[in-house]
């Protein structure tokens, strides 16, 4: 499992930090052909049937957009912007070399090898971000 790292809880003399299955942190790993989501990643984004890709250079973050069958087959949206969800169960995936490439470009890191990086949620904007400043080893 992966985790959050909650805020500790004094009991006593211990300060605790509490682990709950139902916190597990959403972690991404990019690769040379995409971004992989884990489950808990994938949860949050089980609505959407496809999603628009950006970066965020001043706070190092993907930002991906989830969007609808609706949203995605619009005219309103560019075809070439919408990239479709793959998977399954305990994952999804968003297949892109363009966008890795472009990736490394802006951000002058190789994805030949995968690199896993904390990812957050934020609702209110429908927002899902990979945080690249928060890379995630040993996992």
């Amino acid at each position: 499992y992966q985790f959050v790292s909650l805020l500790p809880e004094e009991e006593g003399n211990l300060v605790i930090n509490w682990f709950s299955r139902n916190k597990i942190t959403p972690i991404a790993t990019i690769n040379q052909n995409g971004i992989v989501i884990n489950k808990p990643g994938r949860d949050l984004l089980e609505k959407a049937y496809a999603v628009k890709l950006g970066i965020d250079t001043e706070k190092k973050e993907i930002v991906i957009r989830p969007l609808s069958v609706d949203e995605a087959e619009s005219p309103a949206i560019d075809p070439d912007d919408v990239f479709p969800l793959t998977g399954g169960k305990s994952y999804t995936r968003i297949s892109s070399r363009a966008f890795i490439s472009y990736l490394s470009i802006l951000t002058k890191k190789d994805y030949s090898e995968p690199k896993k990086y904390l990812c957050s949620y934020e609702e209110k904007e429908n927002y899902f971000y990979v945080e690249l400043d928060k890379e995630v080893e040993g996992l």
